[in-house]
């Protein structure tokens, strides 16, 4: 599915993010901050869809990292008022062949080696086609450490593990853009689309790592929980499950098995489901101190 010349040719790693009126534009700064003026070894592009019309706070933040290529689009109509596929997609259709897209969550942090250690890995790799790490989560003003989601490194075992849970954490994936968009980008569904995308790669032979390293830190905790639990959410989950069986990825069995699981664990009470999303978190000492001090500091030159 890659190009065969791929080693001839010098990759380019790329961000990608999308922004839409929803945002916070606080976390936006600090999310584009720390990825393209805090990075050891810098981005080579960075692309930005915005979906509709933003606050003014947003096209601030938005004028203020003009080494952003800003697209613009109208904002998505669908049943599930769900356009991050969409506005995906489109960044997408603006990437080169031979560029590594980095994912950039507009509310999360990324430590400074992040850039440096994904292009190592597919520099090391030409066979490499998606790639991820270990994140720390943080409550939503990074003042108080939740856990860390803790994800497989090699590749069967990804494969393994993705048939029961994501194998990636979202925030730190990077994957070739030319086998994304031979794949159909990022399927229309109302949640959980980074995670049909990775199971239609992993299903058709493309090569996966995880890094041992943090690579994002995370806003979770209570708020994330609350936000899985809606509606919306359930549906959009359910359409992402469907999706991902159809490819092959999930037997019937294992289908089920996610469509029962979930549907029940996100109808619990909030206090319960937190109580299991503590449960699936790891704590101890691996959290940075500086995470806190990396947010206000972003935070510290937004006001500047």
């Amino acid at each position: 599915m890659e190009n065969p010349r791929r080693d001839r040719v010098t990759r380019r790693f790329v961000g990608l993010c999308s922004v839409y009126a929803g945002d916070s534009a606080p976390a936006l700064y600090q999310s584009l901050w720390t990825m393209l003026r805090h990075q050891s070894r810098p981005l080579d592009r960075a692309v930005g869809v915005i979906e509709g019309d933003l606050s003014d706070d947003l096209e601030s933040v938005v004028t203020a990292f003009g080494e952003v290529e800003w697209l613009r689009i109208p904002k998505v109509q669908s049943k599930l008022d769900f356009g991050l596929p969409v506005a995906l997609n489109h960044g997408l259709s603006a990437m080169q062949p031979h560029d590594v897209v980095l994912k950039i969550d507009t509310d999360d942090l990324y430590p400074t080696g992040r850039v440096a250690l994904t292009a190592e890995a597919f520099e090391t790799d030409p066979d490499l086609g998606i790639y991820g790490g270990q994140i720390d989560e943080w409550t939503s003003d990074y003042s108080t450490f939740v856990g860390s989601r803790n994800v497989p490194l090699a590749h069967a075992d990804i494969v393994r593990y993705g048939k029961r849970r994501n194998p990636f954490n979202g925030p730190t994936v990077a994957f070739c853009a030319h086998t994304a968009r031979e794949l159909g980008g990022f399927a229309q569904v109302g949640a959980n689309e980074d995670y049909v995308l990775w199971a239609h790669m992993l299903h058709s032979g493309v090569r996966a790592q995880n890094s041992p390293e943090v690579l994002t830190y995370m806003r979770g905790g209570s708020e994330l929980v609350h936000r899985r639990s809606t509606a919306r959410t359930r549906k959009g989950e359910l359409e992402a499950l469907n999706a991902i069986r159809k490819l092959g990825f999930f037997a019937n069995g294992t289908y089920v098995a996610h469509v029962v699981g979930k549907q029940i664990v996100r109808r619990l009470p909030l206090k319960l489901n937190l109580y299991l999303y503590q449960r699936l978190r790891q704590g101890g000492e691996r959290p940075v101190p500086g995470v806190v001090a990396l947010a206000q500091k972003a935070l510290h030159e937004w006001h500047s």
